[in-house]
């Protein structure tokens, strides 16, 4: 089981002591930020906010203080990644929204569940070579909203420039 930077550690109390969460509270499942048990569902659940946030660009929940975050998990409105990226192909944005789920009977049930869902999106979707170039687009857009870094010259050269310069102000 992945578990996304949460760690309960049962019987190994040098590490975690039962019940004590570890790790980042933005991708915690709401039955584990409320210490009550939980299962692989947090899993898909802390999946479904990776891919959220990889669709969307941005942090799922956010908060100024742990307790903030806490309240983002448990209370905060889930906008859909395609109200927010309607190039996110519909049914994407819905398996997603499964995953998403804080009411764990309504919640992707399992990993078997998710692929089942992933292979049944329409092959467009599942092209790889496709995938690679939409990737490769975004990768360039994102390029193009950063300044160029300015260019530094590295230890070597400037030891060598300082020592040229020494060399000609002895000879002088």
């Amino acid at each position: 089981m992945a578990d996304f930077g949460i760690a309960l550690v049962a019987g190994h109390e040098r590490l975690t002591a039962a019940g004590v969460m570890r790790g980042k509270l933005g991708y915690a499942a709401p039955e584990q930020v409320r210490g009550i048990h939980y299962d692989s569902r947090a899993d898909l659940l802390g999946s479904g906010i990776t891919l959220y946030e990889c669709l969307v660009g941005a942090r799922l929940f956010r908060g100024g203080s742990d307790a903030d975050l806490m309240m983002a998990v448990l209370e905060e409105p889930i906008v859909p990644p395609r109200a927010l990226r309607p190039d996110v192909p519909p049914q994407l944005s819905e398996i997603v929204m499964g995953l998403l789920e804080r009411e764990l009977s309504m919640r992707t049930p399992s990993a078997s569940e998710l692929r089942r869902q992933l292979l049944e999106l329409p092959r467009e979707l599942l092209d790889l070579k496709n995938g690679r170039k939409l990737l490769a687009a975004e990768v360039a857009n994102a390029r193009s909203h950063v300044s160029e870094p300015t260019e530094v010259s590295s230890p070597t050269q400037r030891i060598s420039e300082e020592t040229k310069e020494a060399s000609s102000v002895g000879s002088r």
